[in-house]
């Protein structure tokens, strides 16, 4: 891996199918928990990652999803409990250190 050159891996390419969705959403719970098992995403989080993953559809349709459509979608369908979930996943949009792997167009 190149730092200064870096290649995108975006999960959310391509059309989103029953099949797609279901694995997004074992991704981003994944990316969304805590080394502390106390952290851990409980059913009811993981179910608001599911429906917000089909909601995530950029206004511009020519691009594929990325993560922060889906961040956005959490804060505004879902409220505190969609930040607290957005904040769970930071390091992984735009702004986060590891944004530039997972939150821009496949490379």
């Amino acid at each position: 891996m190149d730092l200064d050159h870096p290649v995108a891996v975006n999960p959310f390419a391509g059309e989103l199918t029953r099949e797609k969705q279901a694995l997004l959403t074992t991704l981003i719970v994944r990316h969304g928990h805590r080394n502390d098992e106390r952290e851990h995403l409980d059913a009811e989080n993981v179910g608001v990652i599911e429906r917000s993953a089909g909601k995530a559809l950029p206004e511009d349709q020519r691009r594929e999803i990325q993560l922060s459509d889906l961040t956005e979608v959490l804060v505004k369908d879902y409220g505190e409990r969609g930040k607290g979930l957005r904040q769970r996943l930071f390091a992984f949009t735009r702004e986060g250190q590891f944004g530039m792997f997972f939150d821009r167009p496949m490379s």
